[in-house]
């Protein structure tokens, strides 16, 4: 699983199968001798406004913000595999309370490896370490982007987050294949002291405390005609929660259907049982049901320089918030090119999060929690390295005040940036 776990399964197999395919082609032509690439690297500036920069339910206060991000990468190849690093750090600053000042860091790597025409392997390995107030700042844009920003999220928590997953493919034919795969993930929600200080002296300090998560799946896919393809899915997963303490089993089975019309659209739906266990907890709140359903549904289309997506799932998997499950997810994007470098996009989505939470002194808080995200963005290419941004993004999400009320925390977000990226920069 991912660092925003609910995102992985997706369209899991058509990703297997595309980079595999991807390494195949290149293990068909001569082998070249090992290289490294060019250092890929590239600057933004940013200046902003920020309307709830405490993140209050009343009275918010905006603030102006100074945003400095650097994006580092490289990339490594042989005759049969490839491994990719990119780390991004980004500092902010805030004009009137500089007390909420933060770096954030992400880092990322992707290995994939040939064993033979047929036999791929790839591994991939991600780590995030932000404050939940700001977002990270590897989240970039898309449909997986949009749903992953929908997400409910612990307000006054410091995230950080470690994921690796391991996959092995096998082509046993010209229609048929096999995907296995192994994940693990850890997120620990630790005080966010910044913010805290520039609280009431009263506000409840949140606990540390901990979601590990980890599983494995197994998937087939046959073609049945050059546009439509069939595949079979099943994950298994278990959940372990640290406040309040809980440990959770998901498991589920899928049939999808992927249906592409032309060179422009690709449909795919998939739906099937799902089942939760519960294996040990300290509460007898609300439990997930126990037996359940999976589903999933995506929508893309390019239509000349317009590009139309939408996805819908409905799953079981660790969330952002302390002892979260996430259910339902719902993202549309649309963007759309023009002239020489002129590119606009916009974006919505909205998710669905239940399970447990719980205060300082353990009370079971209400257990539903939703959130919604809408975000538009304008990229205008000056050159082959300079570029200019505005973006506007809102967010809204409901949260527990009390242990019998719940409150919307809402935030607005403009700002207008400069990108550097040097070509062929090493």
């Amino acid at each position: 699983m991912m660092a925003f776990p609910q995102l992985a399964s997706i369209g899991t197999v058509v990703s297997l199968l595309g980079c595999c395919a991807s390494l195949g082609a290149q293990s068909a032509k001569p082998a070249p001798t090992e290289s490294a690439n060019s250092w890929q690297a590239a600057a933004t500036l940013t200046e902003g406004i920020n309307t709830n920069v405490l993140m209050s339910f009343q009275n918010p206060k905006a603030d102006a913000t100074s945003l400095l991000q650097l994006d580092l990468g490289r990339r490594w190849s042989g005759p049969h595999w490839s491994f990719q690093a990119t780390y991004t750090p980004q500092a902010v600053n805030y004009e009137r309370n500089r007390g909420l000042d933060y770096i954030s860091h992400s880092y990322t790597q992707a290995w994939q490896a040939a064993l033979s025409p047929r036999i791929r392997l790839g591994w991939t390995l991600s780590y995030d370490h932000y404050p939940e107030r700001a977002g990270a700042p590897s989240a970039g844009g898309g449909l997986a982007a949009v749903t992953g920003a929908s997400q409910a999220m612990a307000v006054q928590s410091i995230l950080a987050g470690v994921n690796s997953n391991f996959s092995l493919s096998d082509q046993y034919s010209l229609r048929g294949s096999w995907t296995a795969g192994a994940s693990v993930t850890v997120q620990r929600f630790s005080p966010d002291i910044r913010l805290l200080r520039a609280l009431p002296g009263n506000t409840p300090v949140p606990p540390v405390t901990d979601t590990r998560s980890g599983g494995g799946n197994l998937g087939w896919s046959w073609k049945l005609t050059p546009e439509r393809s069939l595949e079979i899915s099943a994950t298994d997963n278990e959940l372990w929660f640290t406040n309040p303490a809980q440990r959770m089993r998901y498991a589920d089975v899928q049939a999808n259907l992927i249906q592409q019309f032309g060179p422009d659209i690709a449909l795919q739906a998939g739906i099937g049982p799902a089942w939760n266990q519960i294996l040990k907890t300290v509460t007898t709140a609300q439990q997930l049901p126990g037996q359940s359903y999976a589903a999933n549904a995506s929508l893309t289309t390019q239509q000349g320089g317009t590009v139309y997506g939408i996805s819908w799932q409905h799953t079981e998997q660790a969330g952002l918030v302390p002892g979260g499950v996430a259910t339902d997810n719902v993202a549309l994007d649309y963007g759309v090119g023009w002239g020489r470098g002129f590119h606009a996009q916009g974006s919505i989505g909205e998710g669905h999060f239940t399970g447990l939470g719980a205060d300082t002194v353990g009370t079971t808080r209400p257990a539903s929690q939703d959130s919604l995200f809408v975000s538009g963005q304008f990229d205008w290419r000056l050159g082959s390295a300079w570029s200019l941004s505005a973006q506007t993004v809102w967010s809204a999400q409901g949260l527990p005040v009390s242990l019998t009320t719940v409150g919307e925390l809402r935030r607005l977000q403009a700002s207008v940036g400069i990108t550097y990226a040097p070509v062929g920069a090493h």
